[in-house]
């Protein structure tokens, strides 16, 4: 399968600063357990801290719907995060909120999302790996 150039990820931490003014995310359904240590980062007092694990590998599956990647947020980490998956600045799929020490491999695709990676795909050289 070809492979996107403009494909991207965005971690965003949950859990610091003021409250939100937007109903929080609902935990990921799709996580497993991470096999990791344990231990957790040496934050300052009021900081916090985000170690992540993953691959640059990313295929989207039209055919299923899904976005597939390796994602591991370790236990090691003191903030929940939500992962979106953009393609050219438009975010085809989303996670609900991932908790430390777990683990992340298929998202499905939001709605559209299929017609926007089709366009991304039309539009912008590809390279085949």
């Amino acid at each position: 399968m070809p492979r996107h150039n403009d494909l991207g990820c965005i971690l965003s931490p949950t859990g610091a600063g003021p409250e939100p003014d937007y109903a929080a995310p609902e935990l990921e359904q799709n996580t497993e357990p991470a096999q990791d240590s344990g231990t957790k980062l040496d934050i300052p007092a009021g900081g916090g801290g985000i170690s992540i694990a993953y691959s640059s590998a990313v295929t989207v599956s039209l055919s299923k719907g899904e976005v597939q990647f390796q994602y591991t947020h370790p236990s090691s980490s003191t903030q929940n995060i939500v992962l979106c998956v953009e393609v050219e600045g438009t975010v085809i799929a989303q996670s609900g909120l991932i908790l430390p020490g777990s683990q992340l491999q298929t998202l499905p695709l939001l709605e559209g999302a299929a017609d926007t990676f089709r366009r991304a795909l039309i539009q912008t050289p590809i390279s085949a790996s």
